[in-house]
């Protein structure tokens, strides 16, 4: 014989209280007294699982209209709800690209080879490439350490 269903009315009410009030799932189960893997395991019984879908869309339709009325006297309430609901019209990166498009042109410094003939760019590029090649002699070549030494070994290394 198995064990005893925890899915005890009483359980089912407070998680179902708890998803009303806005929690997650895994919070509610919690509060249920039940791990959140017991709680989606509850939810295969398909009267369960339309109550815990009735009880987080109740929370949505309260907090939608809650907003809203808000939006009444600030503007802020329906932004921030557009911005969700409705992200592909009205979401952060369309508040973005209206602000780039609103931004001053950038002009850019030309290149430093813009505007040479093919001649003087290679004249360029061979002084640029001389210019590496005389930086690249003047560092110092790497120095061989011996692999262990002692404090008799420092006075050979200055």
């Amino acid at each position: 014989m198995g064990r005893r269903s925890k899915a005890t009315e009483g359980r089912i009410e407070v998680m179902l209280a708890s998803l009303g009030a806005g929690s997650t799932r895994t919070a509610a189960a919690a509060h249920a007294g039940v791990n959140r893997t017991t709680a989606y395991r509850w939810q295969r019984d398909a009267t369960i699982r339309a109550r815990v879908e009735k009880a987080e869309a109740d929370f949505e339709v309260r907090s939608v209209a809650q907003i809203a009325q808000a939006g009444g006297e600030d503007w802020h309430a329906a932004a921030w709800l557009l911005e969700r609901r409705r992200a592909a019209s009205y979401g952060r990166a369309q508040t973005l690209a209206a602000a780039v498009d609103q931004m001053a042109p950038v002009e850019l410094a030309p290149h430093p080879l813009e505007g040479l003939s093919k001649a003087e760019q290679a004249g360029r590029m061979r002084e640029y490439a001389d210019l590496w090649a005389a930086e690249a002699a003047e560092e110092p070549a790497a120095v061989e350490m011996p692999e262990e030494h002692g404090p008799a070994d420092e006075a050979t290394l200055e």
